[in-house]
């Protein structure tokens, strides 16, 4: 079985480091690429085949969105993860809206951004029920699109 490659992108070393430490445990995924800003993102991004990127929205140089706007803008095949501090309520919609596969702020539990990175790369969306039950409440007309 090919393991799910990811490329990380936190412009914090300590948290890619742990995020990578947390990967390495998995036979199933592999951390391909890393990245310390959104410039060598959408730069070096399509180089390397990568299946997911796990994305901060707090980037140098290039904002987290404007990076995620850029790859889905160029087609690129790689299933996007944003990875923030900001809690899902005030941006997660917004962005799923845009083409990120999944939210998930740095507060949730690390076995639930396996599960996230383990269902994007199998091509489906992954919603916390945080995000399921503020879709609920805004109601139909903002429902997220269903995956491509």
């Amino acid at each position: 079985m090919t393991p799910i490659r990811i490329a990380l992108a936190d412009d914090h070393a300590i948290v890619r480091h742990g995020i990578k430490k947390l990967i390495e445990t998995q036979p199933d995924m592999v951390v391909a690429l890393e990245f310390s800003d959104g410039h060598q993102v959408v730069e070096q991004l399509g180089k390397t085949p990568v299946d997911v990127l796990l994305l901060d929205l707090s980037l140098p140089r290039v904002s987290g969105v404007e990076c995620l706007r850029r790859i889905k803008s160029k087609g690129l095949p790689v299933h996007v993860i944003v990875l923030s501090m900001y809690p899902e309520d005030q941006l997660a919609l917004h962005l799923l809206r845009e083409g990120a596969e999944a939210y998930l702020s740095k507060d949730r539990q690390p076995t639930e951004l396996l599960l996230a990175i383990r269902r994007v790369a199998a091509g489906e969306r992954y919603v916390t029920e945080t995000l399921r039950a503020l879709e609920h409440e805004v109601g139909q007309t903002t429902a997220l699109p269903t995956r491509r």
